[in-house]
């Protein structure tokens, strides 16, 4: 009998898509208050536990633009095969 263990990566990726119709419609949310026009430019940033910002665009976010956030999630199986009476001749 030959006992055979190999472990094996599964990766998942996932994205969330905001396009910019949608941060409009956000940011024009009676609890937010805010009014930006359906073509405005914005930038985007990271705002950091101490206060200080991480520009995360190289040029504005324009109407036909969409944001993505996108992670992926990895995992290892392992996996137990057997094989008995194997002939090899």
């Amino acid at each position: 009998m030959v006992e055979k263990r190999q472990s094996t990566r599964t990766e998942q990726q996932y994205e969330f898509v905001l396009s910019h119709t949608d941060i409009v419609d956000l940011m024009k949310d009676a609890a937010v208050g805010l009014n930006p026009a359906v073509d405005e430019q914005f930038q985007i940033f990271v705002r950091k536990a101490n206060g200080s910002e991480i520009s995360l665009s190289l040029r504005p976010l324009y109407s036909t633009d969409k944001l993505v956030l996108r992670y992926c999630r990895a995992t290892d199986a392992e996996l137990d095969e057997s094989f008995k009476d194997v002939d090899v001749s």
